[in-house]
């Protein structure tokens, strides 16, 4: 009898188990699909933008949002939803992780166009990103486990660089152009300052996507507790898919909302 009704105990915590990890996938799905469906909606605005206007920074984030966004997040996922062939799952994640890198490097020649034209050291920096993301495209066997870890979260990490320069330009542009509405150089313009702050929070979103993976990454690695990192990508997510819409489409705001 002892046995049986430990038995029958078991029953909650596996149906509360199989519960959670349905929940987990439902969520990354949805996180997943918004964030994908954005990238695709807000690279397809820019670059048809750019194709008016022939701006490079236009081009070059389009491209970044579709290829990467888009196209590179969405491999980076398929996985967990369906089966793939032997062939396919080989190449999957190589074009996951290439894709990604490209977008990563995409957007800081941007930054560099938009923001440090004229500084030597932009294009230098942007060089030296887009050689050192190599190895996260193709990892290199540094012979055990630890130097691997260490070595393939570094390089991951290179990632969100791009995202995090980004973010931090557009909120120092933005509070500039404030300073001079302030006193009076140039007509203010409420829906550029707001589209430049949730165009900030959104590509820091994207940032705090890539850090949480690592951290996790790191707290899988050294504990037995396991985190529920597909509820973090998909909350990160939704909050960047939330930023980029509103900043695209939303209705231009009252002065004061800005």
């Amino acid at each position: 009898m002892a046995d049986r009704g430990s038995t029958l105990g078991r029953y909650p915590k596996k149906t509360s188990q199989i519960a959670m990890s349905s929940f987990l996938q439902v969520a990354n799905l949805v996180g997943g699909v918004l964030f994908a469906l954005t990238s695709i909606i807000v690279g397809v605005r820019l670059l048809w933008l750019a194709r008016r206007t022939g701006e490079l920074p236009e081009l070059l984030i389009g491209l970044a949002f579709a290829v990467a966004g888009c196209i590179g997040y969405f491999l980076g996922i398929v996985q967990v939803f369906i089966e793939l062939p032997e062939t396919l799952e080989r190449a999957r994640p190589y074009a996951s992780r290439a894709l990604i890198a490209i977008g990563s490097v995409l957007i800081a020649v941007a930054i560099w166009k938009l923001f440090y034209v004229g500084k030597g050291w932009a294009p230098l920096s942007v060089l030296t990103l887009a050689v050192l993301l190599i190895f996260d495209v193709f990892p290199i066997d540094l012979g055990s486990s630890e130097p691997n870890f260490y070595f393939r979260r570094a390089t991951q990490v290179l990632l969100l660089v791009p995202y995090v320069w980004m973010s931090l330009a557009s909120l120092r542009f933005r509070k500039n152009l404030l300073r001079r509405w302030k006193i009076g150089l140039g007509d203010a313009d409420p829906l550029l300052a707001r589209r430049l702050r949730l165009w900030s929070y959104g590509t820091g979103a994207i940032a705090g996507l890539f850090l949480t993976v690592q951290l996790v990454a790191f707290v899988h690695h050294y504990s037995e507790t396991r985190l529920p990192e597909e509820l973090f990508v998909a909350i990160w997510g939704i909050a960047c898919a939330a930023c980029m819409w509103l900043a695209f489409f939303g209705k231009a705001p009252a002065a004061s909302e800005a």
